[in-house]
């Protein structure tokens, strides 16, 4: 493990796992064709399609660039949903004491299953996207869903959880304590947390949600086959901007080198926010609307 800085831009960065080593099983491909197998199954599956950059290819010097497109995916504008209905999967699978693996999702939404294991609520904390999928997968699968969003959630946003059947409750907290507001709540009325937030103690569930993303990486595997290296980023904007400073600011040279990247690269990046309120997402990430920390 290494760290190392950024000249003149007060930030670092972490070197950490060596090229060549071997996936973790959790988040290995035969895991990823697994999470695949299971969506699927889903109505309304079909891989999101992959847009390239051909003017950015062109301005920045790399081998190609890729956008992967999240947004029509189910028709709920967000990859979350990969995450959300995958855990939730897993979950009744654990109630019924038998694997995703071995449980068409035919059987998942039957009568027969939510005659076995009984009305079961689902809750999470959110501040749109992750709630929605949750929402979604308790919708198909006969369940409730209670979510619970941090001040200052926007309406449509509210409206399109809603719009799965779920019950949404906007509180007057931050992010990170209308988390412990869902924790609290299931743990009082026995309900089924599925966050995608880890922490001491809980772990298994996150880890659901994380393999349940796996979906969008098998696909592009399947749409890039015969492309050599490639290197990823995540959402959208943020992975472009990174892109935008390692092809052209000086100061990023050395860790530009540190990923081995140059003309021969293929980028590519996962447009994973879905429908953002351009000004609610200025005020909260520029202006620091809504702290999790006081000052």
């Amino acid at each position: 493990m290494q760290i190392k800085e950024i000249p003149n831009q007060n930030c670092r960065y972490l070197i950490q796992t060596p090229r060549g080593r071997d996936f973790s099983a959790t988040l290995s491909p035969a895991t990823a064709l697994g999470v695949r197998a299971f969506h699927r199954q889903l109505p309304g599956y079909k891989p999101t399609p992959l847009v390239r950059l051909e003017r950015l290819v062109r301005a920045w010097g790399f081998n190609d660039i890729f956008v992967k497109d999240e947004a029509p995916r189910f028709g709920l504008k967000a990859f979350k949903v990969l995450g959300g209905s995958y855990a939730v999967a897993r979950l009744v699978c654990q109630k019924l004491g038998r694997p995703l693996s071995k449980v068409p999702y035919a059987h998942l939404v039957s009568d027969e299953v939510r005659e076995r294991i009984g009305q079961i609520t689902l809750t999470a904390a959110t501040d749109g996207n992750h709630g929605r999928g949750v929402a979604w997968a308790a919708e198909r699968l006969g369940q409730k869903a209670v979510v619970y969003m941090p001040k200052g959630s926007v309406s449509s946003r509210v409206a399109a959880i809603r719009s799965h059947g779920a019950t949404v409750e906007v509180t007057d907290l931050n992010y990170d304590d209308t988390v412990r507001l869902a924790c609290s709540m299931a743990e009082k009325n026995g309900w089924y947390v599925v966050q995608d937030t880890a922490w001491e103690g809980y772990s298994e569930v996150p880890l659901w949600i994380m393999q349940g993303y796996l979906t969008m990486c098998s696909e592009t595997v399947d749409q890039l086959r015969g492309d050599a290296s490639l290197e990823a980023g995540e959402s959208g904007a943020v992975g472009i901007g990174l892109m935008d400073l390692l092809a052209n600011h000086s100061d990023f040279a050395a860790l530009k080198d540190d990923l081995e990247l140059g003309p021969d690269s293929t980028l590519l990046c996962f447009n994973t926010e879905g429908a953002t309120d351009p000004v609610n997402y200025q005020e909260i990430i520029w202006h620091g609307k809504y702290p999790s920390i006081d000052e």
